[in-house]
């Protein structure tokens, strides 16, 4: 579990507690002795677990929802590049029509498109590592 995740849990375990704790109308004396009964334990830990669960949601949500991001976000970017390519790729087909130049700008061609998508999974692995 990450530490972000850890944090939030917290946080929001922090909040259900206060929230049961302090928005009671009327305290118990043994609340207010600093004591707690079983029952009050056992709804300041099923507060606790329920928010618990709510804030491992959102954050798995909030993460599903970046990765899509951060994939559409390459997606377009190698979609760009290869559009970019391809029309370099047709000029310079146009005007030399065979040689020895016309495969040294292929295999710089696919050198370059495998470095691209080389990046682009090396991002997405770092950012996979970021999230777990």
């Amino acid at each position: 579990m990450s530490i972000f995740l850890r944090v939030v849990i917290l946080s929001f375990a922090i909040l259900a507690v206060g929230a049961t704790s302090f928005g009671n109308e009327v305290q118990s004396a043994s609340a207010l002795s600093g004591v707690l009964t079983a029952q009050e334990k056992t709804n300041l830990w099923s507060d606790f677990k329920t928010a618990r669960i709510a804030a491992e949601k959102a954050f798995k949500k909030q993460q599903q929802v970046e990765i899509k991001e951060f994939q559409a976000t390459q997606a377009q970017q190698s979609k760009t590049e290869r559009d970019k390519e391809r029309k370099a790729r047709r000029a310079f087909f146009a005007q030399d029509m065979n040689g020895p130049d016309r495969r040294k700008y292929v295999q710089d061609y696919l050198a370059r498109k495998a470095k691209l998508d080389q990046e682009q999974k090396d991002a997405y692995l770092l950012k996979k590592k970021i999230w777990d």
